[in-house]
C-alpha cells in the first residue's frame, strides 16, 4: 500500500508536468482529493518523495504545488 501510494503521487505529478510541459505543478489539495487520503497521511510521504529527490515543492499563488524533479 504504502509503495501504491507513492507510486500513484509520482504519477499524477508526471501526469502534470507532462500535460503542461513543465510549467504548472499539481497542488497538494488536489492530491488530496484525487487519492482519497488525510493532508496528514499525505505529508509523510511527499516527504519521503522529496528527500529522495523526486519531487520538488514550490509556492504557488493559492498554496504548495508539487513538480517533478528534473536533474
Amino acid at each position: 500500500m504504502v509503495i501504491a501510494l507513492k507510486e500513484e503521487i509520482l504519477k499524477l505529478v508526471d501526469l502534470k508536468h507532462n500535460l503542461s510541459e513543465g510549467k504548472c505543478g499539481i497542488p497538494i489539495v488536489d492530491l488530496k482529493l484525487k487519492l482519497g487520503v488525510e493532508i496528514e497521511e499525505l505529508n509523510g510521504f511527499l516527504s519521503e518523495l522529496y528527500k529522495e529527490k523526486k519531487i520538488v515543492v514550490r509556492k504557488g499563488i493559492n498554496g504548495k504545488m508539487l513538480f517533478k524533479k528534473i536533474n
